[in-house]
């Protein structure tokens, strides 16, 4: 009989097929112990034979409501209204009976509530249970105890099939709270180690990728250093110095590339770079190559501990154009040079660089200025701007928006 099978179902959660299951089985166990039950009661003549063969109904037109559309929460949620009112019933309708199971019930709906209905749903059903034992034993007890004699055989068996009933259900009920807590365990272990063996598995993945991009920055940084060296090849070739000048600043700007893809595949996380690190050994490497012939000071200030990959370049070449012209044009009249590098956010979120040297440009114009059209350019490409000021010392404000990727 398709009564006796519980139905399959489609739940994902650990707990709804246990609460499914128990719902079907409990209104199962019900159908048939009611019907035995109410018979029994019928053929002893006992009152609450009605209100038995009115449960038996009502349990049975559960148990096709769940297995046409396993929708076992409102078979619940109605069982347990059902078994609240029918308990009151029993316990407050019948002064005259015995009512020495009509507690344990009354655990049992509870108990289900809890498990099927979740914690709020059981606290009700504990409070509307408790309130109707209260009234029982003020207004009802005294009357009942008085009324009800010397128990008969009949009332004996059906007591002590009550208590069987009773305790067997509460047994299951524990069991099922039991074994569902061990299966939901079990499946939560065997995800977290799924889990964990996947997380292994992205691991080993990232570290041979993180092996393979620095290895490609190494084999960039390796290629634009033959670049340069290509460059300066090419540059003995010319005895103009205005050419070898300009072969010079390109190989510089290359060098500023090259010591990116460096800075990238020495670091230990390559999304990101130590850009105080990164300007320091520019300014060092730019000193060197010009050769200034004066004590030069770099003082960098960088609150930006991340630095968006992809503005990188753009960042460093203009860092370059900016203290080449320093070193080019800044210092010819001064004894010493001091370049001051402010880099931080503002409060909008903005990123504000302040250079400064204590220097006195004469920027030439942007049609002759191959160094100032690309800072334009590389600031334009960024989304940014700055403001140049040389009425005391040369002093560049850039803004730009916070790139994060």
């Amino acid at each position: 009989m398709f009564l006796l099978k519980v139905p399959d179902t489609d739940f994902n959660d650990a707990y709804d097929i246990a609460r499914f299951k128990l719902t079907w089985r409990i209104c199962l166990f019900m159908t048939i112990v009611l019907a035995f039950l109410g018979v029994a009661l019928l053929f002893l003549n006992q009152p609450v034979y009605g209100p038995t063969f009115a449960g038996l109904g009502m349990v049975f037109t559960f148990l096709l409501i769940m297995y046409k559309t396993k929708a076992y929460q409102f078979v619940a949620f109605s069982f347990t209204l059902l078994g609240i009112f029918m308990c009151s019933y029993t316990l407050l309708a019948f002064p005259d009976q015995y009512h020495f199971v009509d507690a344990m019930w009354m655990m049992i709906i509870t108990l289900y509530a809890f498990f099927t209905l979740g914690k709020l749903w059981g606290v009700v059903t504990l409070g509307l249970n408790t309130i109707s034992i209260v009234v029982f034993v003020l207004f009802v007890l005294n009357k009942s105890l008085t009324l009800v004699g010397q128990l008969s055989q009949g009332e004996t068996i059906a007591l002590s099939v009550n208590f069987v009933m009773c305790s067997t259900i509460i047994a299951y009920l524990i069991f099922q709270f039991v074994r569902t807590i061990e299966i939901a365990e079990k499946g939560y272990k065997n995800a977290n180690e799924e889990l964990l063996q996947k997380n292994r598995e992205v691991a080993i993945q990232n570290d041979e990728k993180t092996v393979m991009l620095k290895e490609i920055h190494h084999r960039v940084k390796n290629n634009l250093q033959v670049i340069t060296s290509l460059l300066r090849l090419q540059s003995n070739e010319y005895e103009d110095e205005k050419s070898i000048t300009q072969f010079n600043e390109t190989i510089q700007r290359v060098s500023s590339m090259a010591l990116i893809h460096e800075k990238m595949y020495q670091s230990e996380t390559l999304a990101n770079i130590d850009l105080e690190s990164y300007l320091k050994d520019l300014a060092e490497d730019l000193i060197n190559s010009y050769s200034v012939d004066k004590p030069i000071q770099v003082d960098i200030h960088c609150e930006m501990n991340y630095v968006a990959p992809k503005a990188l370049v753009s960042y460093a070449l203009i860092f370059n154009e900016l203290i080449s012209n320093s070193l080019k044009h800044g210092f010819k009249d001064q004894p010493s040079g001091l370049i001051s590098i402010d880099i931080r956010l503002n409060k909008d979120k903005k990123l504000i660089w302040i250079y400064i040297d204590n220097g006195k440009w004469i920027i030439p114009s942007k049609e002759t200025s191959f160094g100032q059209e690309l800072i334009e350019d590389l600031t334009d490409q960024l989304d940014g701007s700055y403001t140049l000021d040389t009425s005391g010392n040369t002093t560049y404000i850039f803004t730009f928006p916070e790139l994060l990727d």
